[in-house]
């Protein structure tokens, strides 16, 4: 009886610890798409008769890498025949959707606050009483940002009244204006002597001035509202700019430095989100709460959320385009593509030989931390000691490559391919 109570307390003590091991179910316990339910999808991969004989399994092993690196999300990639991949990933768990669903309602409500400046002055043209609750939409219970949309309303409405207090009396001295020019081009036409036309130069340069004094309190006032639109302006964040810095890499990446030691530098996602707030300071908290629902969905992620995700991810896998870059100093539109870039973007750049192409992983160009220091400085200069062409456009690097036959390869040139 002695060995049958031992029994019984090894029995309990063995299943409380593997249900301790287990708790939370919903965290500890993932369900295959058996019992989760999940999608499948199956690609046909073009394999030709001079190609390896085990090219399938290859392409098998370079999409889980490409799909789940950490072998985390549950995905299970099977060959099919000689040429067919099915891919089969679960559902994500109710706890996860809902994490999921708080993180994009904070991105949808950037889109909700978002202003262009023609909307914004549109927005401070309208009367008080129909402007207030307009701002109150935009700010959505932001008390700071509100604050600042309203010193811009209080600064929009005082240039508006002082404009209102001279336009009468500058339009009358427009009209003075307009008779002593007269009056001086017909004095001149008849005798061009200085000092006889003397008067009349005097008193145009008297109504000038007058007109100047009057009309200071108003341009003072307007001075006053662009900065203050321009402070409004810098807490406006549109959600796929935030969704992109999200995305980036959270790794800091270390080198190795004289000692023998390794310095790390802050991770590219670290560093966009500090160019962002440094760009828009007025939306530094909705930024932080952003970040926040962010991190918590991830930690709760163990699959895909759904089969766009994986032809997200899929999408241009495998294809490989090489171009020759351009110089520094080899353009001669050099400076003025740089220009476009910066006020338009890539494709607001228009060359008959050269385009701009991201830098996706630009941390691979570090060799120490120094570096990335010099990066962040100025990422033109840093690459321009390596004779690149690179510029910036909303926080990300560009680079200036050729896009004509002979200075690249891509699939405009044919079918070919990388061998040995």
């Amino acid at each position: 009886m002695r060995y049958v109570y031992r029994h019984l307390i090894l029995i309990l003590v063995v299943v409380v610890v593997v249900g301790l091991a287990i708790l939370p179910p919903e965290k500890k316990l993932k369900l295959d798409k058996d019992l989760a339910g999940g999608s499948t999808l199956v690609y046909q991969v073009d394999i030709r008769a001079t190609d390896p004989p085990d090219t399938i399994n290859r392409v098998r092993d370079l999409i889980a890498r490409r799909l789940d690196p950490n072998n985390v999300m549950g995905i299970a990639l099977v060959v099919q025949g000689s040429n067919r991949i099915e891919i089969t990933m679960p559902l994500p768990n109710k706890r996860m959707k809902d994490l999921k669903a708080e993180f994009e309602d904070a991105l949808a409500a950037l889109g909700e606050t978002n202003v262009t400046p023609e909307r914004f002055d549109r927005l401070m043209a309208l009367p008080a009483a129909e402007r207030t609750p307009e701002l109150a939409k935009l700010c959505v219970g932001d008390p700071e940002r509100l604050a600042v949309f309203q010193k811009a309303a209080e600064a929009a409405d005082l240039m508006v009244a002082e404009r209102a207090k001279v336009t009468e009396a500058l339009a009358q001295l427009e009209v003075r204006r307009a008779a002593a020019e007269q009056q001086l081009a017909t004095v001149r036409s008849q005798n061009p002597d200085p000092a006889l036309l003397k008067p009349f130069v005097d008193a145009l340069d008297a109504i000038s001035d007058e007109a100047f004094v009057l009309a200071g309190p108003a341009g003072k006032a307007a001075i006053a509202y662009q900065s203050a639109k321009k402070e409004a302006l810098s807490s406006v964040l549109s959600a796929p700019e935030m969704r992109r810095v999200l995305e980036l890499s959270d790794v800091d990446p270390k080198f190795q430095n004289a000692s023998g030691s390794y310095d790390s530098v802050p991770s590219p996602r670290k560093r966009a989100l500090e160019r962002l707030k440094t760009a828009h300071p007025g939306a530094v908290a909705q930024i932080d709460r952003i970040v926040d629902k962010w991190t918590n969905y991830q930690k709760e992620r163990s699959t895909l959320d759904d089969p766009a995700d994986v032809r997200r991810l899929l999408k241009g896998a495998g294809v490989l385009d090489f171009r020759i870059t351009v110089a520094l100093g080899e353009n001669a539109q050099e400076q003025e593509l740089r220009k476009k870039l910066r006020e338009g973007g890539p494709l607001a750049v228009q060359s008959g030989e050269a385009r701009w192409f991201k830098l996706n992983k630009v941390e691979t160009w570090f060799r120490s931390s120094d570096d990335s220091r010099r990066y962040e400085e100025s990422p033109s200069n840093f690459f321009a000691n390596m004779r690149y062409v690179v510029e910036t456009f909303d926080g990300e690097p560009y680079m200036l490559c050729y896009d004509t036959p002979g200075m690249r390869l891509t699939q405009a040139e044919g079918n070919w391919a990388v061998t040995g």
